[in-house]
């Protein structure tokens, strides 16, 4: 993680930042599948903090 990859915004008069980039996760399966349905970090329901399951082997 480095600069290169924080992304910071405004949205709706609120200063968001966010980081962009590939992250692996070790959680129990139940976490990571509640990880994956309502996203990762802050402002969720405006469509941040999506994740994407990415194959290791492929990456």
């Amino acid at each position: 993680m480095g600069k290169q990859d924080l992304r910071v915004l405004e949205y709706r008069g609120t200063v968001i930042k966010g980081w962009t980039g590939l992250y692996e996760l070790d959680l129990p399966e139940p976490f990571f599948l509640l990880a994956y349905d309502s996203g990762l970090g802050s402002k969720n329901s405006q469509g941040f903090g999506m994740v994407e399951v990415v194959d290791a082997q492929k990456a």
